[in-house]
């Protein structure tokens, strides 16, 4: 990895998948308008994490691994 964009002090609203020149990539959208393509989003944001709400995540451990 050599390029890394950390965006500190954003609040999450949504995400949509895209596909880019045949990559898929993710789209993130913050209260604030802005927003960012990214191969990868990390959520930091907690127990209530909107970004794990956004995902449809729930507890439950997955047992058929």
């Amino acid at each position: 990895m050599t390029d890394l964009t950390v965006n500190y002090s954003k609040s999450f609203q949504s995400f949509e998948t895209q596909s880019v020149n045949g990559r898929r990539t993710a789209r993130v959208k913050f209260e604030d308008g802005s927003s960012i393509s990214c191969d990868l989003v990390v959520g930091a944001d907690g127990s209530n994490s909107t970004v794990k709400s956004a995902l449809r995540l729930d507890n439950k451990l997955d047992t058929n691994v």
